[in-house]
């Protein structure tokens, strides 16, 4: 009920602004102001990429965003290209198929975790790979052990974890997330299990919802990037992606602030709710981290010098001309389901 109150509250606020005259002014203003939104590219975009960003505009315009996106509808201000590519920028997402296009089997040995993350809205998986709204990673259990992780054809595309690589040395999600997940968690584990891991023991997630609501996460080959802060508002044990908007001159604007975090909205998970970033629970969100960024030594920035302007390796990288260091690496691969199999 109090909920409800907050909400009718909040959009009856949103209708009073409507009313007033100079509020269109004021809220591109603001925007312009948001300390995460500080770059408009030179073709007008600009982007609400992840749930930091939507609670700050969200604060200073005094509305969701759905209601925020319902006022600019209704006042024609969509016609405005910063304000409209705010709500609805290019999602950029791809097939399963044209993502792993990209992951050679080269760029396959460079990195000891790759983790994939299907944010279709629905739908099965293929074989061991995670369905809709679905995280699963796989690892070799000793880093720079060259063993195989995925079953490939004779074309290199991917069929599904390497099951020989698995008993001879790679590691898939529930092997070890489980354990250690009941290793910190003692009588609580079995609550944040059920809440953070479907049936087939895929991660749960929640990734962009789109609309006016936000956008959908985009898709591509990414590293992660253990330099940013472990903590944001609204994005709980977080993992950022490395990643950073152009404009049409191919400057670099901003970094995007895409990142597998926690969330306290632990009933949306499964399905699309974020601004972008990929949610998990938030006790697994902390759990996974400490193991990936504490746990092993991790060196990102001089694996395969990977592009971080382009969602998908340039040549020089996948046939891993770019150079090579020892190290925990992580590869992060998000795409939006199966050409093959109708979403």
């Amino acid at each position: 009920m109090k909920y409800t109150l907050n909400i009718l509250i909040l959009i009856f606020g949103s209708l009073l602004h409507a009313a007033d005259n100079g509020y269109a002014v004021r809220l591109m203003s603001d925007i312009q102001n948001t300390a995460s939104i500080k770059e408009f590219s030179d073709d007008g975009s600009a982007f609400v990429d992840n749930d930091n960003d939507a609670n700050e505009i969200e604060e200073k315009v005094g509305a969701p965003l759905k209601t925020f996106g319902d006022f600019l509808e209704k006042n024609h201000m969509l016609n405005n290209v910063e304000l409209r590519d705010v709500l609805y920028p290019n999602a950029n997402r791809m097939p399963f198929e044209t993502v792993i296009s990209g992951l050679s089997e080269c760029i396959e040995n460079e990195f000891d975790m790759i983790i994939i993350a299907n944010t279709a809205a629905g739908g099965k998986g293929i074989n061991s790979l995670p369905g809709g709204q679905r995280i699963k990673y796989i690892r070799r259990a000793t880093p720079g052990s060259g063993v195989p992780l995925f079953t490939r054809t004779k074309e290199g595309m991917i069929l599904d974890f390497n099951r020989s690589g698995i008993e001879s040395g790679a590691l898939i999600t529930q092997t070890e997330m489980i354990p250690m997940v009941r290793n910190r968690f003692g009588a609580n584990a079995n609550n944040i299990l059920a809440n953070s891991f479907d049936k087939n023991g895929n991660i749960l997630t929640s990734s962009g919802r789109g609309g006016n609501n936000g956008i959908l996460t985009f898709s591509g080959l990414f590293r992660l990037d253990p330099a940013k802060p472990e903590f944001g508002k609204g994005m709980i044990h977080n993992m950022y992606i490395k990643y950073q908007y152009t404009n049409a001159s191919r400057q670099i604007v901003r970094d995007s602030g895409i990142a597998i975090h926690g969330t306290p909205v632990i009933g949306n998970l499964g399905r699309r709710d974020s601004h972008g970033c990929l949610r998990i629970h938030p006790d697994l969100a902390r759990v996974w981290r400490d193991f990936v960024y504490k746990t092993h030594t991790f060196k990102s920035d001089q694996v395969l010098n990977m592009n971080t302007i382009s969602t998908l390796p340039t040549e020089d990288v996948k046939t891993c001309q770019s150079g090579y260091s020892p190290g925990y690496k992580v590869l992060l691969m998000i795409f939006d389901g199966y050409q093959t199999t109708q979403m």
